[in-house]
């Protein structure tokens, strides 16, 4: 890296509005957490070629390292906006959006992400939308999209425990009860399950069942 860091500075010197170079030092400057001198070079960046999608994309890294999640997330939708449109760059940016708590605008950034991908499957995008869905308590919608991804992957314990919270949000104990112990009995990756099959017969009024 500092070797890179060297020949990149050198290339900058040599050519001032050469963007590739200046979004490439700033890149490697934040992995070595030289915050300031990679921001500069970034704004460089994209001062030279402004729609210059991965600079943009490098500067909402930047400042998502600094815990400026809002900051942030206007550099990566401007990413979007300019030559990095790619069902990638669109998934990368609902997944910000989940970690940052803008989840309505996940859920428009996961759908595009899903339009452009030309009718490829892409089972994580999916399950993300249908995760930002459910954060916007658009839980019909959510519990739809849960349905179809447990479906074609039973074995996918997320995806049925999803589900299965879905259903219970919505008050259908019923149906959530025996995926949640389904869960419960073949993994202890998600220890919740347990306490939701509990919460199920309770609800359920089978109290004896609830408390073994």
């Amino acid at each position: 890296d500092d070797r890179a860091i060297q020949c990149l500075k050198e290339a900058v010197r040599l050519n001032p509005e050469y963007a590739e170079a200046q979004n490439n030092l700033g890149s490697l400057l934040i992995k070595k957490g030289e915050f300031a001198a990679a921001e500069g070079c970034l704004k460089n960046a994209v001062l030279i070629r402004p729609h210059y999608g991965k600079a943009w994309f490098n500067l909402g890294r930047l400042y998502l390292e600094q815990k400026k999640n809002d900051e942030a997330w206007n550099f990566f939708v401007k990413a979007t906006q300019g030559d990095l449109d790619t069902p990638n760059a669109y998934d990368i940016l609902g997944q910000i959006g989940l970690q940052i708590g803008k989840y309505e605008q996940a859920v428009v950034a996961f759908e595009e992400a899903l339009k452009r991908s030309n009718g490829m499957y892409f089972p994580q995008t999916q399950f993300n939308l249908a995760n930002a869905l459910f954060l916007t308590n658009q839980l019909p919608e959510a519990r739809a999209m849960f349905e179809q991804l447990f479906t074609r992957h039973p074995a996918e314990h997320r995806f049925g425990y999803n589900l299965a919270e879905t259903m219970f949000m919505q008050g259908d104990f019923q149906m959530a009860y025996p995926i949640f112990k389904s869960i419960a009995e073949q993994t202890d990756t998600l220890p919740n399950a347990p306490m939701r099959t509990a919460q199920c017969l309770e609800k359920q009024g089978q109290l004896d069942a609830a408390v073994e």
